[in-house]
């Protein structure tokens, strides 16, 4: 989105999503790049304002791609220099963990880029992104430091980085973090009960603050979450599952018993016949479709003027 002011980016991912031809399967990402400024002139009535924080054109680009329709967004930290300084270190762990949870809670894939090398790595397990960009001169390709030439790729180095990700990952803060992402994931897709969304907003506070105990406690708690299997490649299957198996799921408040029990008759069907393509189509069509519809709208302030949550289905309005 490099140069684009927010509604021009708004104009731009609208018009690409409903002209290219994908499977279900790929997915839409917004690039944005930290290191530019950002005229936001989405819905202003009064004079567009120049975003010059990361933090704020990180924010804004959640918002955005949310309403853009794309699936995914990334955050890119490349500036004038080379090799670029890693984003983590451009970003607090406060901020990063901050954009990545309003993008999750938003139903987005999350994605940092530059300057990734080994160290870096559970700086980004501990944010909880879905992805990095490693490797180029950094990690995964030899570079002569005198004439700056690009040499053959390392593959041994990648059995490296799985396991720092994977060290990350197993350590308090990883855990943690892990369950806060599968938190707000649930959340996004309406499953959460209204005390396990209790505990998730706890959850986040605990780890801003780096409470350890809190987070441990959580940990504890929410036991039979942390339990869940990982989606793999069938998310839409486990969404469907987490739905139907969820005791008081806030997606069911909504609606009505009968539209509820005719969406869980179809959801059992599609589950048992392990059909990811079929469930993909029944996510953008009735009854789960208006569910979602009035799940997203209920939780809009009441004086907002327009709805930042992602609804791939809809139609957006905009300024031209």
């Amino acid at each position: 989105m490099e140069r684009l002011s927010t509604s021009q980016a708004m104009r731009y991912m609208c018009a690409l999503r409903a002209q290219v031809q994908r499977s279900r399967m790929q997915y839409l990402s917004a690039a944005w790049n930290l290191n530019q400024q950002v005229t936001d002139d989405f819905e202003k009535e009064e004079m567009p304002v120049m975003l010059t924080e990361r933090l704020d054109i990180a924010l804004k680009a959640v918002a955005i791609t949310s309403l853009g329709g794309f699936d995914k967004v990334t955050w890119d930290g490349a500036s004038d220099t080379y090799p670029s300084k890693c984003i983590m270190y451009q970003l607090s762990f406060e901020e990063a963990l901050t954009i990545v949870h309003e993008a999750h809670l938003k139903g987005l894939l999350t994605y940092f880029s530059a300057g990734f090398k080994f160290d870096e790595i559970q700086h980004a397990v501990y944010a909880g992104v879905d992805g990095i960009g490693i490797g180029g001169a950094q990690v995964l390709r030899f570079m002569d430091k005198e004439t700056g030439m690009h040499g053959p790729y390392m593959e041994e180095n990648i059995s490296r980085i799985l396991a720092r990700r994977d060290e990350a990952a197993q350590s308090l803060k990883g855990r943690g973090v892990e369950l806060l992402v599968r938190l707000d994931t649930m959340f996004f897709e309406g499953s959460i009960s209204k005390e396990q969304e209790y505990f998730r907003q706890k959850l986040f506070k605990a780890l801003i603050q780096s409470d350890a105990k809190l987070t441990e406690e959580m940990l504890e708690q929410l036991s039979d979450v942390v339990a869940l299997p990982r989606e793999g490649n069938t998310p839409m299957l486990y969404r469907a599952k987490r739905l139907v198996e969820a005791e008081k799921p806030m997606l069911k408040k909504v609606c009505s018993e009968e539209e509820w029990d005719g969406l869980v008759k179809i959801l059992r069907h599609l589950i048992v016949a392990r059909n990811e393509h079929s469930l993909l189509d029944e996510y953008d069509s009735d009854p789960w479709l208006s569910i979602r519809q009035r799940y997203r709208l209920n939780q809009c302030p009441r004086d907002s003027k327009i709805c930042f949550v992602r609804q791939t289905s809809f139609s957006v309005p905009y300024k031209c």
